[in-house]
């Protein structure tokens, strides 16, 4: 009974978290123009170029629509940031999944940024990707930070780099969660030492 209390209390735990999941922000790229030297609608760029490909153009991964080669055509790797902004609260998880390839066999190498509380390094070893391989990049936010954009930048100088798609920003409000989960192991503490104390009054 207790193990089965026990399972119970980390299971609900694990639901109130999932079930507070949020989409902030999604973006495939599908609505947007195919060219060189490109501007996703809803982003910026800077620090470079970034080009629009797919669909018939330049399709290396024929099938997904378009996606955007982040080092772009005039050799100079670029950066996007997202129009849109987002306020960042302490003690959330926030996730960002999108979709990674690259139209070379070289080494290439992505950063992956929310705000400036997250900045994580992506590297692809040399050698072909035949396909897209979904990236999942997950952390807690410690601060506030209002005004955070989600930006993804490209290292590289040969007009051929990483193509990211399918791009996901969802957020997941941990606290919610946390009282549930406290609640559940100071009960199971508690039946525990109980439980140890009926049997060592009955070993007496």
């Amino acid at each position: 009974m207790f193990k089965r209390f026990m399972l119970t209390a980390v299971v609900l735990a694990a639901g109130a978290v999932s079930a507070n999941a949020a989409t902030l922000f999604t973006d495939n790229f599908n609505a947007d123009p195919l060219g060189l030297y490109s501007t996703p609608s809803g982003w910026t760029v800077s620090g470079g170029t970034v080009d629009t490909i797919g669909t018939g153009f330049y399709d290396f991964y024929a099938g997904n629509g378009n996606y955007i080669d982040m080092d772009g055509s005039s050799n100079n790797a670029g950066r996007i940031d997202t129009v849109a902004t987002f306020n960042l609260i302490a003690g959330q998880t926030y996730t960002i999944k999108f979709d990674l390839g690259k139209n070379n066999v070289s080494t290439e190498t992505l950063n992956v940024g929310l705000g400036s509380s997250l900045l994580q390094t992506i590297v692809m070893a040399a050698g072909a990707v035949p396909s897209f391989v979904q990236q999942v990049v997950t952390f807690l936010a410690v601060s506030n930070e209002s005004g955070a954009t989600l930006h993804f930048e490209a290292l590289g100088n040969d007009n051929q780099g990483p193509v990211i798609d399918n791009i996901e920003l969802s957020s997941v409000p941990v606290p919610a969660a946390l009282p549930l989960l406290a609640a559940g192991l100071g009960l199971m503490g508690f039946m525990g030492r109980r439980m140890r104390k009926n049997r060592d009054t009955a070993a007496s």
